[in-house]
């Protein structure tokens, strides 16, 4: 019996998730906005996707209640998010799900870490976000990793926290796709120009 319940929950999120690779994220969902549930000064704050276009994001989906989501993967992703942090062109984030169940809080799960893992989001009762994304080899149990490039397309999902070197290279390579900006020289300072 608890077969064919494990079979029937992975093919309905296969079936439901709305986001594959190669798909793009609609206006719809790019607006709609998000609370930040950690750390405590970016309570009153929100993220949206459409705020942050342009910009190549590596998102983290996880539930609480797993614990392969807590650990080692909160480590990964302290280590991810400190290597990007000061990159204004790169977003690491992190969506929770289910820490309203009893399960570890949003701020056990913030400090967990020794460094304070990425900014947290509560994906709120409905796992809106979780449910958006799928991978072939994903259960929708667990940890899900998406890079999305700042047209907001789904450039790579993996099953789980990348290591660094893996992170990177996905990050580069969406940001070597970004277009040059045309009023910039080649070390980033902006030129003046005179009309």
């Amino acid at each position: 019996m608890y077969k064919y319940t494990l079979f029937t929950v992975i093919l309905l999120t296969q079936l439901l998730a709305l986001y594959n690779v190669g798909d793009t994220i609609s206006p719809e969902d790019q607006n709609m906005e998000f609370g930040y549930c950690y750390p405590a000064d970016s309570l009153s704050t929100t993220f949206s996707f459409a705020n942050n276009r342009g910009k190549v994001i590596m998102l983290e989906r996880s539930a609480s209640w797993w614990p392969p989501c807590f650990n080692p993967g909160i480590q990964d992703g302290e280590e991810i998010y400190e290597y990007w942090k000061d990159d204004n062109r790169v977003e690491i984030i992190h969506f929770l799900g289910d820490y309203d169940y009893g399960n570890p809080s949003c701020t056990q799960w913030g400090n967990a870490g020794s460094i304070g893992i990425p900014p947290l989001i509560d994906d709120g009762i409905n796992n809106t976000v979780f449910n958006w994304f799928q991978n072939q080899n994903d259960s929708g149990l667990g940890s899900l990793v998406v890079f999305i490039d700042h047209t907001m397309k789904i450039v790579n999902i993996m099953d789980s926290s990348p290591s660094l070197s893996m992170a990177i290279i996905n990050i580069e390579n969406m940001l070597n796709d970004l277009p040059p900006l045309s009023n910039e020289n080649s070390s980033g300072v902006i030129n003046k120009f005179n009309l």
